[in-house]
Formats: C-alpha cells, sequence, structure tokens
C-alpha cells in the first residue's frame, strides 16, 4: 500500500533501519543544543504527572485517544487538524512529514504528543501501527533533534517527544 512502499522507500533512501518492536527509550547523536528527542511508552499515572509538570506557555501539547484510530488516514486528519497544518494534504505521506517537521505557525519552543491507550491505537492492523510509530522514530523525532540545523536556515533543534501511554 501507499503508506508501506513510501515509508519503506524514504527509509532506505537515507541509510534508516527501522527500529524493530516498540521504542520505550531512544538513545540518539544530541543536536549542538542538547536535545534529545524520544518515543516512550508510558503508564497513565506518569502521563498525568508529565502533563502537570510541562509548560504548556512553551511547549505544544497533543492528546489523543488511540483506540478512534484504526487507520492511518484518520490519524492524519487529526494530526493535521491538532497541529493546524496550513493544508489539508496530510494523507501524502510527504506532505505530512513536510508539515510536521515545519510547526513554525505554532510559535512553540517544544512540542508534545501523547496517544492515550495505545494498545487499541490501530489494533486491527499491527503493521500500519508500527509505520506510523516508525515514521515519528526514524523521520520526525530526529528531524527535531539534530536535522533541522542543519537543513533550515536559522533553524533549531527543539524538544519533540512522543508518549506512548498503555
Amino acid at each position: 500500500d501507499a503508506l508501506a512502499s513510501a515509508l519503506d522507500e524514504a527509509v532506505l533512501a537515507r541509510g534508516l533501519v527501522p527500529v524493530p518492536g516498540w521504542p520505550t527509550e531512544r538513545s540518539l547523536v544530541r543536536s549542538k543544543g542538547g536535545v534529545r528527542n524520544e518515543a516512550r511508552r508510558i503508564s497513565r499515572e506518569e502521563c498525568g504527572r508529565l502533563l502537570a509538570s510541562i509548560d504548556h506557555s512553551s511547549t505544544f501539547v497533543a492528546v489523543i485517544e488511540g483506540s478512534r484510530y484504526r487507520d492511518w488516514e484518520g490519524f492524519a486528519d487529526d494530526i493535521a487538524e491538532i497541529f493546524d497544518f496550513p493544508m489539508r494534504d496530510q494523507r501524502i505521506i510527504n506532505a505530512f512529514l513536510d508539515w510536521i517537521r515545519d510547526l513554525d505557525w505554532l510559535n512553540k519552543e517544544a512540542y508534545a504528543l501523547f496517544i492515550l491507550d495505545f494498545p487499541r491505537f490501530m489494533e486491527d492492523n499491527p503493521q500500519k501501527k508500527k509505520q506510523t510509530v516508525g515514521l515519528f522514530t526514524s523521520w520526525i523525532l530526529p528531524f527535531w533533534e539534530r536535522e533541522v540545523e542543519q537543513v533550515v536556515v536559522g533553524g533549531r533543534a527543539k524538544p519533540f517527544d512522543l508518549y506512548l501511554v498503555d
């Protein structure tokens, strides 16, 4: 299908290896600014503590209910709405990646996405679930961690964390 082939092609083109299994902690080369972005599995209790401790004035926080999503299209549509993408072409994987790796219009210093009830997120299609998380771990989080400094004029690394809530 389109998502799988686009992701596979993009991963191979960049020489990346998809992360096997689900990420719990990431170990990446830090940017000059010391940013370390990660995807983590967390409990509901830890989610509550994190949400209470985040500085919402400087961090854009999105919380979605994972059990609502059966496919990529529904997830991409909601992310586009929540993150207020300027255009609604997010179902095209390259467009989705372009918008989620821009986000200037949000005027925030950090981003956090919480997927609640992650075990039920795309539970009918484990391959799509893995590919969707792979977009974040292979493309989005590393971009905000260090690549933005190399490819965007005046670009700065920013925290962007993905929390997969049990």
